[in-house]
C-alpha cells in the first residue's frame, strides 16, 4: 500500500512541477526520439538488404567474361573443377524495343528455366506463366510496370538484326542484381536465342556443393578464370559485406543516440538535486511522521522513473513520425556517395521502426531517469531531519 502511495505522490509532484518538469520530460523525449529516428535508418537498411537478397542461391559463383564470350567447352572445363556440381551459361545483351510510343533500350537475358530457378529459387510469375521455351519471353516486374509491352509477339533489334519473341508472363519483384543482371529490369528469353545473339555465354554460374564450401571452391576456380580472362565473384561474400555494413551503421547510430540520453540524464540529476534541496523541510516532516529512509529513496526513484516513462512515451511517438522525415534528408552511409551499392540497393531503403526499437527507446528512457535519480534519492534518504529543520 505504501508503495502505491509513494508512486501516486511522485506523479502528483511531477504534475505540479510545471515548466521544470516539462523541460525534464522533453529532455528524455529527445533521447528516445533520436534513438528511434536514427537507428530506424540503419534498421531500414538491414531490412532492405534482407529483402533484396531473400531467395538468392547462396552457393553460386559468378564468372564474367571480359572480352570473348564463354563457349560450351569453357563451361565443361569449369564443371570439372572439384566442388562444382553444375554450370549454367547465361547470355546478357541490350536491345531496342518499341513500346508505348517510345523506343526503349532493354536488357535481355538468355538462359534456361533450370538456370533461372537455381539462381532465384523463390521466383514466381505475377501474370501469365513462366516459360523459356524457344520463341517465348518473360518480363521482369519493373519492365512490365514501366514499359507496357504489347501482348503477343514483340520485335527487338540488336544492331541491324531483328528478332521476335512472344511474351507469356511477368515475374513478381525479386529485387536483386548480384548475379550480373537485375531480373526486375530484364526480359528473360530462351538460352538458344541468347547464345545466337551473343555468340556464346558472357556469364557462367557455377553451383558449389554447399554454401559453406563456396569460398573454398572460389579459390580453386580463380586460376582457371584468369586463364580465360574472366572475373570470378561469389554473391555470398557481397551479401555478408552488405549485412556487416548495415550492422555497423546500426551500432554506430545507436551509440550516437546514447549521447542524447546522457545529456538528459544530467538534466534529470540536476533537477532532482535542486528538488531535494528545496524540499529539505518536507523530507524532514516525512521522516518525522514515520517515513523511513528507504521510503524516501523509493519516492524520489519513483519521481525519476515517472520522468522517464512519460518522456519515453512522448519521444517514441515523436521518433516514429520523425523517422520518415530523417530518411528523406539523411544519407545513412555518407553524403554524396555515388557508388554502385547506393545506386542499386540503398536508394530503396526506408526507415523501419520495429516494436523492439520502440521498446528499447522506452527502456533506455526509464533506465536513464532512474540512474540519474539514484544520487539525489540517496542524498534525500540520508538527510538528517533535525539539521534540515534547523536550517529552515
Amino acid at each position: 500500500m505504501k508503495y502505491a502511495e509513494l508512486f501516486l505522490m511522485s506523479l502528483k509532484d511531477m504534475k505540479s512541477g510545471g515548466l521544470r518538469s516539462l523541460l525534464v520530460v522533453m529532455s528524455v523525449a529527445v533521447g528516445a526520439a533520436a534513438l528511434i529516428a536514427f537507428v530506424s535508418q540503419a534498421e531500414g537498411l538491414r531490412v532492405n538488404v534482407e529483402r533484396q537478397f531473400r531467395g538468392l542461391a547462396a552457393n553460386v559463383i559468378i564468372l564474367s567474361a571480359r572480352e570473348r564470350p564463354f563457349s560450351l567447352e569453357d563451361a565443361l572445363a569449369f564443371k570439372a573443377v572439384e566442388g562444382v556440381t553444375d554450370v549454367f551459361g547465361v547470355s546478357v545483351f541490350r536491345a531496342k524495343v518499341s513500346a508505348s510510343g517510345k523506343v526503349w533500350i532493354l536488357t535481355f537475358v538468355g538462359l534456361n528455366e533450370k538456370a533461372f530457378f537455381s539462381l532465384f529459387p523463390s521466383a514466381k510469375p505475377r501474370l501469365g506463366r513462366f516459360s523459356l521455351a524457344p520463341g517465348t519471353a518473360v518480363e521482369g516486374w519493373q519492365v512490365a510496370k514501366e514499359v507496357l509491352l504489347p501482348p503477343g509477339t514483340v520485335k527487338f533489334q540488336v544492331g541491324k538484326e531483328e528478332y521476335y519473341v512472344t511474351v507469356v508472363g511477368a515475374l513478381e519483384s525479386l529485387g536483386s542484381s548480384l548475379f550480373g543482371f537485375n531480373p526486375d529490369k530484364s526480359i528473360m528469353v530462351s538460352e538458344e536465342l541468347g547464345t545466337r545473339v551473343v555468340g556464346g555465354y558472357n556469364v557462367l554460374y557455377l553451383v558449389a556443393e554447399s554454401p559453406s564450401k563456396t569460398k573454398e571452391v572460389l579459390k580453386r576456380v580463380r586460376p582457371l578464370a584468369e586463364l580465360m580472362d574472366a572475373e570470378a565473384t561469389a554473391p555470398l561474400s557481397l551479401i555478408n559485406m552488405y549485412s556487416s555494413a548495415a550492422e555497423f551503421a546500426e551500432r554506430f547510430l545507436f551509440m550516437m543516440s546514447m549521447i542524447a540520453f546522457v545529456a538528459s540524464g544530467f538534466g534529470i540529476a540536476n533537477t532532482m538535486m535542486i528538488t531535494v534541496l528545496e524540499r529539505r523541510s518536507e523530507i524532514a516532516v516525512m521522516k518525522a511522521i514515520g517515513y523511513s529512509p528507504r521510503d524516501i529513496l523509493l519516492y524520489y526513484l519513483f519521481l525519476a522513473s515517472s520522468f522517464g516513462v512519460v518522456g519515453g512515451a512522448i519521444g517514441s511517438v515523436i521518433g516514429y513520425f520523425l523517422a520518415d522525415a530523417v530518411n528523406k534528408y539523411v544519407n545513412v552511409i555518407g553524403a554524396q556517395l555515388k557508388s554502385y551499392i547506393q545506386a542499386e540497393f540503398l536508394k530503396t531503403a526506408k526507415a523501419y521502426v520495429s516494436p523492439q526499437l520502440v521498446a528499447e527507446a522506452a527502456l533506455f528512457s526509464v533506465l536513464t531517469a532512474v540512474v540519474a535519480g539514484l544520487y539525489p534519492a540517496y542524498k534525500a534518504s540520508k538527510l538528517d531531519p533535525v539539521e534540515a529543520l534547523r536550517g529552515e
